[in-house]
């Protein structure tokens, strides 16, 4: 700094400019790499219907059809994992663990269909590392053996969430039964960070 304020005199002004500029700089080049993101939208998923979308690092969105009791399928479940598989790395860092309507479409839990057809904003692990690592968390929480209090496992389980996911119902149609949905329309963007 005193090498550029005697090289620009009476103008400290620009000096300190040029000097948070240059700081600017060597900050943005330290960051790691943006995340590759994905929008993805469908017209109508019709009750039952499922849906994937895939999502960098081999990874993909998932609407899974539920079925409560002997009835046909009238909820989804939302999902990120490895692709192909029915492994979540999203429920992990996204509490409450037991019953979560958060992340069912349909009538759960208390919730109205009706009530289920809000936009949400999720974390997820991105790997099978991160899953793992949360999930011991998770399990030595439960056995009494983890982390001090709830609050801190959540601060944990916060960090190992990277990939970030903004899911959206656009429009809908519920069946005779209120607590039916005969079908959405939806879209989302999920940001997946850098290996």
């Amino acid at each position: 700094m005193r090498i550029i304020s005697r090289r620009f005199g009476p103008f400290p002004r620009l000096a300190t400019l040029i000097t948070g500029f240059l700081v600017s700089v060597s900050i943005e080049g330290a960051q790691s790499p943006r995340p590759t993101c994905v929008h993805f939208s469908k017209n109508r998923l019709a009750a039952g219907e499922r849906f994937t979308q895939p999502l960098p690092r081999n990874l993909e969105f998932r609407l899974i059809p539920l079925s409560s009791g002997d009835h046909s399928p009238t909820q989804w479940f939302i999902e990120v994992g490895p692709r192909n598989s029915r492994t979540d790395y999203l429920w992990i860092v996204e509490p409450p663990w037991v019953q979560a309507p958060h992340l069912i479409i349909g009538a759960s839990y208390g919730t109205s269909a009706r009530e289920s057809l809000y936009q949400r904003q999720f974390r997820f692990v991105v790997t099978p590392q991160e899953m793992a690592k949360a999930t011991v968390l998770y399990d030595e929480f439960r056995a009494g053996d983890g982390p001090d209090n709830l609050d801190n496992l959540l601060d944990m389980l916060s960090k190992l969430g990277r990939g970030s996911l903004t899911f959206r119902i656009v429009e809908s149609k519920l069946g005779s039964d209120p607590d039916v949905i005969d079908w959405i329309r939806f879209d989302g963007r999920s940001c997946v960070p850098a290996p």
